[in-house]
C-alpha cells in the first residue's frame, strides 16, 4: 500500500485521508477481541514526539517554549483542522486492556509479525520518515525560545530542549512518560 500511497501524492497523509480512510471496512471491537486479533500500538518517545508535532503545525510561529506553554494552559485554540489531531498524548486510559504489542518508534529495532495468513511480515519501524521532520543540520545551539518560521534545524532534537521545556514537556506527556516509561535520555 505505501508504493501505492506514494504514487498518489508524496504527502502520504493525502492517501490516508483521501482513499485510504474512506474505504476501510470497519468492524466492532468487540468483535476483534473475540477473535483474538492482535493489537498493535505504536509509539514515540514523548520528548521527539513534541518537537516533531511543534514542527509540523502551520498554525503558528512560536518558540517551541512558548507552544509548550500554550498547549499545557490550553491557550491553543487557533489550530487547523489538520493540527488538531496531532498533539494529544497518546496513552489511552485502559488501553492495556486491549493492546497486545507495544512499538516503540526510533528504538532502531525490527519486529516480526504474523498476518492473518499466518505468513510472517517483517516490520522495521525507522525506515521511513516524513519531510516535516526536516533535513537535520551541524547546528548544535539551543533553539528552543527561536520562532519556528525562522529556526534552522539543529543536529539533533535534544538541542531544542533546556529543563524548563524539558518539565513543559513532562507535564503535558506525564501519562505517555510513565506508563510507556520513557525517559528524555531514550533519544
Amino acid at each position: 500500500m505505501l508504493e501505492d500511497g506514494l504514487n498518489y501524492n508524496a504527502f502520504i497523509h493525502n492517501y490516508r485521508c483521501e482513499v485510504f480512510i474512506p474505504n476501510i471496512t470497519y468492524k466492532n471491537i468487540d468483535d476483534l477481541i473475540k477473535e483474538k486479533y492482535t493489537f498493535i500500538k505504536f509509539i514515540m518517545n514523548p520528548y521527539i514526539r513534541a518537537v516533531s508535532v511543534y514542527r509540523a503545525q502551520t498554525s503558528h510561529n512560536l518558540s517551541f517554549r512558548e507552544y509548550l506553554k500554550q498547549l499545557i494552559n490550553n491557550k491553543i485554540d487557533y489550530f487547523n483542522n489538520g493540527d488538531k489531531y496531532h498533539y494529544h498524548p497518546q496513552y489511552i486510559e485502559g488501553e492495556e486492556h486491549i493492546i497486545t504489542k507495544y512499538i516503540k518508534i526510533n528504538e532502531n529495532e525490527k519486529y516480526t509479525i504474523t498476518l492473518n495468513d499466518n505468513t510472517l511480515y517483517e516490520l522495521d519501524v525507522n525506515k521511513y520518515t516524513s519531510p516535516h521532520h526536516g533535513k537535520k543540520t551541524n547546528n548544535t545551539e539551543f533553539c528552543g525560545d527561536i520562532p519556528k518560521d525562522m529556526l534552522i534545524l539543529p543536529k539533533s532534537y535534544k538541542y531544542f530542549y533546556d529543563e524548563e521545556i524539558k518539565n513543559l514537556v513532562n507535564i503535558f506527556y506525564k501519562n505517555d512518560i510513565e506508563k510507556y516509561g520513557f525517559k528524555f535520555e531514550d533519544f
